[in-house]
């Protein structure tokens, strides 16, 4: 799907043929797809997507070592910025807070650091009072606000109020495999994706640990490499190497699934995180592909 609009800078988010979607419960229909930033300039794998307040979308243009920008209006994604930051050298994961600055995960330094809507630099998010973390692998923002780190060199989640002050903290189990990611729902479970080992872990609101679920993940799914929450409890796991999104239902039923490896719209190559807008969208980073796709979430 081409970019339309003034000078090129409009991208549409027209409605496409559904290629490669399951007839499951719940359908992904691809409705449109960023190539490039406002001056042309073309994204190059894309690692992150976050979704924030008024249409904000802000993309980890991890190949490119720099943010873009964009704004979602109604039928259109409009680029807004790009910007690359010494502190940030390798944005790997993007985050976007209530008051819309950003939070940025550096795959290299293993640091989120906080930034405005314009590439501003903040500071980076850690623990007042401390040297920091030392490798942080993911990040979550909850319902309140406070940022959810996955901390694999402390073994832990911890979750930290926007003065940095720690707050609670989860630890993993003796015996877990490769957590690759985390997502908060909005009673405050907390989830952890094991994409090698093909299990999710869980956290109730009050837990001190998490325990892994009894069930493995549905059979098909590959390399689930990203893991979010919707409101309504649902789980969107992005399967990276099956080149698929796959929705599970709270129990882990599998309620439908996004399943093409390829190049058209709809079809993914390796994706590598998504975000939900809270309005029906759903927003892949498909790094092979070196673009991000909009998709309507629906039965």
């Amino acid at each position: 799907m081409s970019g339309i609009g003034r000078s090129g800078m409009v991208l549409a988010l027209a409605v496409a043929a559904g290629a490669g979607i399951a007839a499951e419960a719940f359908r992904l229909r691809p409705v449109g797809v960023a190539y490039a930033d406002g001056k042309g300039t073309a994204l190059r794998a894309p690692e992150g997507v976050g979704c924030g307040p008024d249409g904000l979308l802000a993309v980890a243009d991890t190949g490119n070592g720099r943010v873009v920008v964009y704004e979602v209006r109604d039928e259109e994604i409009v680029p807004r910025t790009d910007f690359a930051l010494p502190e940030l050298p390798y944005p790997l994961r993007v985050r976007v807070e209530s008051k819309g600055d950003l939070l940025v995960l550096d795959g290299r330094l293993r640091k989120v650091g906080r930034v405005s809507a314009r590439g501003e630099f903040r500071g980076y998010v850690e623990p007042a009072g401390t040297q920091g973390i030392a490798a942080t692998r993911g990040f979550k923002i909850d319902g309140r606000g406070d940022v959810a780190l996955l901390d694999v060199a402390g073994a832990r989640v911890l979750f930290l109020g926007a003065d940095g002050r720690p707050g609670r903290e989860i630890r993993f189990p003796d015996a877990c495999g490769f957590f690759s990611d985390l997502a908060v729902d909005g009673k405050g479970t907390v989830f952890l994706l094991d994409g090698v080992g093909r299990r999710l872990f869980t956290a109730g609101p009050d837990d001190k640990a998490v325990r892994p679920r009894p069930a493995a993940l549905p059979d098909g799914v590959d390399f689930a490499s990203s893991i979010e929450a919707d409101g309504a409890g649902r789980l969107f796991l992005v399967d990276q190497n099956g080149g698929a999104i796959v929705i599970l239902d709270a129990d882990g039923s599998m309620l439908g699934r996004q399943s093409m490896m390829g190049w058209r719209e709809g079809q993914l190559r390796y994706p590598a995180s998504i975000c939900l807008d809270g309005k029906g969208l759903l927003f892949v980073a498909d790094r092979g592909n070196n673009r991000v796709q909009a998709f309507s979430v629906g039965r």
